[in-house]
């Protein structure tokens, strides 16, 4: 099989890149978020003249703070975005026009590293979800940005949050997940009532879990460690469902060199 071919993008951002994810519509739209507060817009398929940097920046939008992550609304023209500020924000992306939907508390401030990390995520249901260090979750309209947030306050601090056709995983400190059915976070947010959450599992890794993946059938997720191990996890509680689930261990694989020194 030939190596895939790999290019750098024209007018790269101007500090660390902290997020980045390409359009649900045009798979060359590529949407950047980055410490420099900004974020980018490029398309990937523009070809240059000649050898270099390829494709081509489509719009900057500055942002008031570094920008943590972001992620595409309902078309490829929208877009939300949550940043250093706490604050979670709806984005145009043909204006550049920025709503605010919610702000997050920051923690303590006893180090640098104390500010608040928000996570996104969007699906069909139409709502844009936010994770932060201040142990909240803001549950927000994506199609009304008037209608104030639902807020669920958790019992650790999430690391990392998914989301499957029908569930939320959110996975915290002390090895806590807990597991929200998003038709009842849609419901709550409507009625501003705190549901509780779906499941309320513990990690089956021993370490504090660093990513989360949901499943695209539905049927469960993966969780990965700081020691190097996933876990596959299944929603169904059943005893032969349960039986199903496993974790390995990933393994460095050294590559030799383009000149063959290993």
């Amino acid at each position: 099989m030939a190596p895939a071919a790999q290019f750098e993008l024209a007018q790269p951002p101007n500090d660390a890149i902290s997020a980045l994810v390409f359009a649900p519509e045009s798979p060359s739209r590529l949407l950047v978020a980055s410490w420099d507060s900004n974020i980018y817009l490029y398309d990937t398929q523009t070809a240059a003249a000649d050898e270099g940097p390829q494709g081509s920046l489509v719009r900057t939008i500055e942002y008031r703070a570094p920008v943590l992550d972001v992620c595409f609304g309902a078309n490829d023209d929208e877009a939300f975005s949550a940043g250093m500020d706490w604050q979670v924000s709806r984005v145009d992306l043909t204006s550049g026009e920025q709503t605010v939907l919610s702000k997050h508390s920051a923690p303590p401030l006893y180090n640098a590293n104390s500010l608040s990390q928000d996570k996104l995520t969007i699906y069909a249901k139409a709502l844009v979800i936010s994770a932060s260090w201040d142990s909240t979750l803001h549950v927000h309209s994506s199609t009304d940005t008037t209608q104030a947030p639902l807020e669920i306050s958790l019992p650790g601090k999430p690391h990392a949050m998914a989301a499957s056709p029908s569930k939320l995983i959110v996975a915290m400190t002390s090895r806590l997940v807990h597991i929200y059915d998003l038709s009842a976070l849609a419901s709550g947010l409507s009625s501003q009532t705190v549901p509780s959450p779906w499941q309320q599992r513990e990690s089956s890794l021993k370490f504090l879990t660093r990513a989360v993946a949901a499943m695209p059938s539905d049927a469960g997720y993966a969780t990965s460690s700081i020691e190097g191990r996933v876990a596959v996890e299944f929603f169904d509680a059943s005893a032969e469902s349960q039986a199903r689930k496993y974790a390995f261990k990933c393994h460095r694989q050294n590559q030799p060199s383009p000149d063959g020194a290993p």
